[in-house]
């Protein structure tokens, strides 16, 4: 039993199958309890419905039977009455004063030792009505309501008479002594019993109903009946019965079915008895209004009632229940029986209890037998072929399954036996494979190793001729550039051309270093990209002044088509400017007296870069080799062309670690066109792309110290002494150093602008120097330039390099990198208008150290005060301030005219809206986010704004 137990557990074959069936059973006894759910719920509701109608009805009709017998017997007395008071000598004379006697309250009551308490009816009149014809009308009137009051005591509450001078006649068996209690200044035509019965509310002269009322002297809840009494048209009495609804509000208390609740509603909404509400209605003394209430449901169910002309059973969907209705046509008033739907489920479900117990019943019977079947028939020869298959993964193959029975497991045992024998043989034969496979895999290894020994040796070759080649390169460059310059000024023209041609070809042999440089990086994965934000018309603009004088060599023309703003792109600037240059440059050589059409269009989220050309154009064949390394069209056209085959090479590379792609299009004798996209937003998800750029750099603005010393730090002493001619030509004081050590004692002594540092030296190279620099406080703010044959800006940028030049350097490059960290003044002005006192301080901190004096105001109030002593080359505003905001602060600003070109740059953390934007339009130069900038850009957006504010005021012309 033990074995078989654990192919039960989870896995195995006999706990899957029975799984399966149990679910399948399972979901047959619930389907079946569901639909006997469903019809059981059906029955109990359509048998529930019918009797709860009939329910209804009866009821009804048994509550109005005692409000219609009210109702007739008031017909009957009126007559008895009327027939009394015109009679003319049925009172005795004295008969009045006999019953009767005024008491010290001016009223006249019954008098004490004739009145018989619960026989007989009580008087009440005050004594200014007692007139002859009015005595004679109450002793009518006593002896009439004694006669059938008593009568009536066991259908009604009281009997009463009730005249419009005030007076009135009761016989209330249970209060016989309310005449005799009630103050002499009550009121008796003001209540509702007598208004109805008057003239005006009661003009058709018939027996009408008051509404609920609680009567503390009975302590019952009462509705009365009124009959007008009228003698020759003129209305001398009201006759009523209070009729006692206590009988009524127990039998409605009491629900005819288990769950529902009974509703008793007056014509008006007035609610009369609710099964769960009595408590709430005697606080409110009947005056309880479904249509006032704050209970929803309640007044949705008057509502449907009303509805409801013919008052059937209605369908409450809203809140699940039925509702059926009846009226007490005698009162007008609404009995409904209000029955929850959830009955009728709950009295199902306790019916299907016992088809689910009896379904888990037979789903434990049939999976017990199920197990036993299967554990006999399945799960033991499985059990058998399971250790048999774990013995062949062992390797041992001396095994035999039992292959007598004649079933499928049978076959499977049969064929297994015929499977471990020829797998035996299958093993010696493999293990004979696997000693030849090892001999050759230890081949393929020292193969491995001799490749990857032979490529390290190509790429450091490669990297040492590179290094080796742009030495020289750099000075050939370098001073035929300064000897054009003197060979301008002393006017040799024959000597200037010769000095031209060494610049172009010094710059050739450059350019195919470079490609030769930029393959083998390809080649070996090291090629980086560096994505910025650059404007794409300044970048074309560029590469066709560059490629101009390749276009007129040809006598080609070239046309240029710019579709629409093709705006900023986030992408590697430097390699974009390289593919067109090397695809221009191409067209230019293959095209004589023709035309180059250079196109740019932005396609949604891509720059799409296109070049035209009409020359040789292109076979089939020859495009499949274009995007070879080394590889041109074919020998023939590197005979009459020349080039290395690497230009299209590296653009298609280029483009493809852009995240775009290159595709090209020729037909032979017509001419090439070829078509490159890029992404508008290069995603840096590629480790190889550096998390700062080099065009990142133009916005870093870290003043120097001011002063033109530059310090020169490289062992090459052609290189020293070329960059002492540039940049003394320049206008700056130039101090050289031979290695490290020397650069930083110079770097202490001396505290330059800006420091130009070699990588490769000997002893102490670029990179411990510049982590030196760095890790000074005196010396860590001085930018400092990476110059070295090696491009590694990564490296450099994250020791703290200011900007990375590869050599060799050209004079007007280095001019434009130290032009970004020379000021054209010392104590440039910022004033910050901040109600913050933390955020205030921060800002001043931050351009303090960025080299501005500083002016603060908390608002901007307090910045107009400071204004005229203050005079701010610009402003950085808060929007959100007390006092004085930042939109009002603008306003009054450019009212005053020595105040209106001074920048104002609003920084705020209030959600700009586009109608903040229009209030400030014209009036402020940017906008920054708080929390949405960084430091680098605020410090370089004030710095362009005071330049450019400072050129526009004269400030540039020494004015």
């Amino acid at each position: 039993m033990a074995k078989n137990v654990k192919f039960f557990r989870k896995g195995s074959l006999t706990r899957s199958i029975l799984l399966k069936i149990g679910a399948w059973i399972a979901l047959a006894v619930l389907v079946a309890a569901g639909i006997s759910y469903s019809k059981i719920s059906e029955l109990i509701q359509a048998a529930s419905l019918q009797q709860l109608e009939r329910y209804v009805n009866e009821r009804a009709q048994q509550e109005n039977e005692v409000f219609a017998l009210a109702e007739r017997q008031h017909q009957h007395l009126r007559s008895e009455l009327l027939h009394r008071l015109l009679e003319t000598d049925n009172v005795p004379p004295n008969r009045f004063n006999e019953l009767f006697v005024r008491q010290s309250d001016d009223v006249v009551r019954n008098r004490p030792n004739r009145f018989e308490a619960g026989r007989q009816s009580c008087l009440f009149m005050p004594l200014v009505n007692a007139t002859p014809e009015r005595q004679r009308q109450a002793v009518i009137f006593s002896d009439f309501i004694t006669q059938y009051g008593n009568a009536m005591q066991d259908l009604f509450e009281n009997t009463y008479l009730i005249t419009p001078e005030n007076t009135m006649v009761m016989y209330w068996k249970s209060s016989p002594n309310w005449c005799e209690n009630t103050s002499a200044d009550y009121n008796v035509t003001s209540e509702e019993q007598f208004i109805l019965s008057d003239n005006v509310h009661n003009p058709r002269r018939e027996s009408m109903w008051t509404g609920i009322h609680y009567d503390a002297t009975a302590d019952r809840w009462l509705v009365s009946v009124i009959t007008p009494i009228d003698v020759n048209g003129k209305h001398i009495a009201s006759l009523g019965y209070d009729i006692n609804l206590n009988s009524l509000l127990n039998r409605t208390t009491k629900p005819h079915i288990d769950g529902s609740h009974n509703i008793v509603f007056q014509q008006d909404g007035g609610v009369i008895a609710h099964s769960n509400w009595m408590g709430q209605f005697n606080k409110r003394l009947g005056d309880f209004q479904a249509q006032a209430q704050g209970d929803k449901r309640l007044k949705r169910i008057f509502q449907q009632i009303k509805k409801t002309p013919n008052l059937e059973l209605i369908n409450d969907y809203q809140d699940s229940q039925y509702l059926a209705p009846a009226k007490i046509a005698a009162t007008n008033w609404y009995f409904v029986v209000v029955l929850p739907k959830s009955i009728f489920h709950a009295a199902a479900w306790e019916a299907i209890q016992y088809v689910l117990l009896f379904g888990i019943f037979a789903i434990l019977s049939v999976l017990a037998m199920l197990y036993w079947i299967m554990n006999q028939q399945i799960t033991q020869p499985l059990q058998s072929f399971m250790m048999a298959t774990r013995r062949i993964g062992e390797g041992r193959f001396d095994i035999y399954l039992d292959d007598t029975r004649k079933d499928e497991l049978g076959h499977l045992a049969s064929s297994f036996n015929a499977m471990a024998l020829i797998m035996e043989n299958r093993e010696t034969e493999l293990v004979n494979y696997a000693t030849e496979l090892q001999a050759h895999a230890s081949e393929l290894i020292r193969a491995k190793e001799v490749a990857e020994e032979a490529n390290l040796t190509k790429s450091q070759f490669i990297a040492n001729m590179s290094h080796e080649l742009r030495t020289p390169l750099n000075a050939i460059i370098g001073y035929s550039e300064l000897l054009q310059e003197d060979v301008i000024d002393l006017g040799n023209d024959e000597l200037l051309a010769d000095l031209q041609k060494i610049h172009i070809s010094g710059k050739h042999l450059l350019s195919l270093i470079n490609d030769v440089l930029d393959i083998s990086k390809i080649e070996a994965g090291k090629m980086e990209v560096f994505p910025e934000h650059f404007s794409v018309s300044e970048v074309l603009r560029d590469a066709v002044n560059t490629v101009h004088p390749l276009v007129d060599k040809n006598k080609n023309k070239l046309i240029t088509q710019f579709m629409g703003d093709l705006g900023d792109v986030f992408n590697d600037m430097v390699k974009t400017r390289q593919i067109l240059l090397n695809l221009m440059s191409n067209a230019c050589k293959f095209t004589h007296e023709g035309t180059i059409t250079l196109c740019a269009e932005r396609e949604q989220q891509w720059l799409k870069l296109s070049v035209y050309d009409t020359g040789i154009g292109m076979t089939a064949e020859q495009q499949e080799k274009l995007f070879k390394a080394f590889t041109q069209a074919d020998a023939s056209t590197t005979r009459k062309f020349g080039g290395t085959g690497l230009g299209l090479v590296i653009t298609k590379r280029f483009a493809e670690m852009m995240g775009g792609s290159v595709e090209v299009i020729s037909e032979l004798g017509k001419g090439s066109a070829f078509i490159v996209r890029l992404p508008v937003h290069l995603e840096q998800t590629n480790e190889n792309l550096t998390s700062k750029t080099f065009g990142s750099l133009e916005a870093d603005t870290v003043p120097l110290v001011e002063n033109n010393r530059i310090l020169v730090i490289d062992d090459d002493p052609t290189v020293r002494e070329l960059f002492h001619n540039y940049l003394s030509k320049l206008g700056y004081e130039v101090e050289v150093a031979p290695n490290g050590e020397e650069g930083l004692r110079l770097a202490r002594l001396l505290k330059p602008s800006a420091i130009t540092l070699d990588v490769m030296m000997p002893d102490m190279d670029g990179w411990m120097v510049l982590s030196t620099l760095k890790a000074d406080k005196e010396l860590s703010h001085i930018p400092v330039i990476m110059v070295s044959m090696v491009e590694n800006r990564q490296q450099g940028y994250s020791l703290g390099a200011s900007e990375y030049l590869v050599k060799p350097i050209e004079r007007e490059q280095l001019s434009r990198v130290l032009a970004k960290y020379r000021t054209s003044k010392v104590n440039d002005t910022v004033m910050v208008v901040e109600d913050d006192p933390t955020t205030l301080q921060m800002m001043a901190t931050i351009l303090r150290k960025a080299g501005w004096e500083v002016c603060k105001a908390e608002n901007g109030r307090i910045a107009l005060e400071k204004l005229p002593n203050c005079q701010p080359d610009l402003i950085l505003l808060d929007l959100m301030m007390p006092e004085m905001d930042g939109f009002q602060f603008v306003a009054r600003l450019r009212e005053h005219l020595e105040w209106r070109k001074i920048p104002v740059v609003v920084l705020t953390a209030k959600d700009v809206t586009n109608e903040d934007r229009i209030r400030l339009h014209h009036l402020v130069q940017n906008v920054f986010q708080k929390g949405a900038y960084d430091r680098e850009r605020l410090l370089s957006e004030i710095h362009e704004l005071i330049s450019v504010s400072r050129t526009e005021n004269g400030c540039g012309l020494g004015i």
